[in-house]
């Protein structure tokens, strides 16, 4: 996923719509505060590996790994989300 695409898949679970809003100001990926409102939000636990962040919800299977934190998290939120 493009981080475009993993920002707007992120809007569309939290139920935003607006596709300026998410072009220019809502941005998991870079907006650290938003992120951690999010991790908390969906409970997504994490744990480092190496020099990358594995990032789950505990309900699903498998993690996902990143070296960009933020990127781990959301790409969790996404896959317990999808169906």
């Amino acid at each position: 996923m493009t981080d475009l695409e993993i920002c707007k898949r992120i809007a569309e679970i939290e139920g935003i719509s607006d596709y300026i809003f998410i072009n220019y100001d809502y941005n998991p990926l870079t907006d650290k505060a938003l992120c951690f409102d999010l991790m908390v939000k969906h409970k997504v636990d994490t744990e480092w590996w190496g020099d990358e962040l594995g990032a789950y919800i505990p309900v699903n299977d498998g993690e996902i790994h990143d070296k960009n934190p933020q990127k781990a998290i959301c790409l969790a939120i996404i896959e317990a989300h999808k169906g």
